[in-house]
């Protein structure tokens, strides 16, 4: 005996809304993984705030100031040593070029 027609059409709606409902459930984790991992603090910044003992406002502004000093020294040393790199590095291959 062969199946009827409406079967067949029954049982491939079926597939397609267990397929659908497995495609959302496999979607639902994958977001909600994504962003469970997108929230976390991986950089371990929050843990150090909290490990800060406690500051008075002046010892806060030395404390940015110091950190802005460090930042800016190491802005000058990169640009120095960038300019030192083309201005030795440029004659050397120029010189080699017409050598």
């Amino acid at each position: 005996m062969t199946k009827s027609r409406s079967n067949s059409y029954q049982r491939t709606a079926k597939n397609f809304v267990v397929g659908a409902s497995n495609i959302y459930r496999h979607a639902d984790r994958a977001a909600s993984s994504l962003g469970r991992w997108a929230t976390t603090d991986h950089s371990g910044f929050s843990q150090t705030i909290l490990n800060m003992p406690p500051m008075k406002f002046i010892d806060g502004c030395r404390y940015i100031l110091l950190h802005l000093a460090i930042a800016l020294a190491g802005t000058v040393l990169y640009g120095l040593m960038i300019f030192v790199m083309i201005a030795v590095g440029i004659p050397a291959l120029l010189s080699a070029l017409f050598s």
